[in-house]
């Protein structure tokens, strides 16, 4: 069996997560004893035994709908989303607007992100606009990074993600937000068909009222929030088409 929780596992929470972890195994009475923290996110999802994992709204609505089950969302307290929901932060440099940002270089985390890539994606559509030239970077962080280091104009990172930057990385600070997305379903946990996804989501609940405040503070969760999932299927897709290698204008 494996668990993973790796979307927001930076160093510095990296303590947080293991102890909410061994309080959610605890309830539940099974699982590993610790988190995986090695291989591909990918085969991590469809993993058969994945007791508790983390993923995003794009892949779950198009690749791992049948393969997986919907535990519950975890609320984050993202102003001005509702419980369990979140936006991308578009942001660029302090000196440049919107559209002179978006007719440089966008930085973006993976093709299959909803808040690096979808959203913002179809927030630049409704303005009719699309961004010149790409730069595929793996992470959000990474990408906050590359326009930090002016290596690219513009970025689409979620809203925890720009909270923990702000927490941790001083040189976030120099970030400038230009935009937010409309709110989608948050990031959803999910588990391997074999398991029961209602038991897990209590067991997530009581760890979190078990955990001390800091340590809820510290991760940013407040709750598990039930989300019909065809609210996740109900996000409208974009149109553009993440480019290949050969159209990418700049490289990491």
């Amino acid at each position: 069996m494996i668990a993973t929780l790796a979307m927001y596992d930076r160093v510095e929470l990296r303590d947080a997560n293991d102890l909410y972890w061994r309080e959610i195994q605890t309830s539940l009475g099974y699982g590993p004893q610790s988190l995986s923290r090695t291989g591909n996110l990918f085969a991590q999802w469809f993993h058969q035994d994945l007791v508790l994992g983390q993923t995003c709204g794009f892949p779950l609505r198009h690749i791992l709908k049948d393969s997986v089950k919907y535990v519950g969302t975890p609320n984050y307290g993202i102003e001005d989303c509702p419980a369990g929901y979140y936006n991308s932060v578009i942001i660029s440099h302090k000196d440049q607007g919107l559209e002179a940002a978006i007719s440089g270089t966008f930085a973006y985390n993976d093709p299959f992100s909803q808040s690096g890539w979808a959203a913002p994606m179809r927030y630049f559509e409704e303005f009719g606009y699309v961004p010149r030239h790409f730069l595929k970077t793996g992470s959000h962080a990474a990408s906050a990074r590359a326009v930090f280091e002016k290596r690219a104009d513009i970025a689409a990172i979620d809203a925890l993600t720009l909270r923990l930057l702000h927490r941790y990385d001083p040189w976030s600070d120099e970030l400038f937000v230009l935009a937010k997305t409309p709110a989608t379903p948050g990031l959803p946990y999910i588990c391997a068909p074999q398991f029961d996804a209602p038991q897990t989501a209590l067991a997530c609940e009581e760890a979190i009222n078990t955990l001390p405040a800091e340590i809820r503070g510290q991760l940013s969760i407040k709750s598990i929030e039930y989300i019909p999932i065809e609210r996740y299927f109900d996000v409208p897709d974009t149109m553009v088409c993440p480019p290949n290698k050969q159209d990418t204008g700049t490289t990491p």
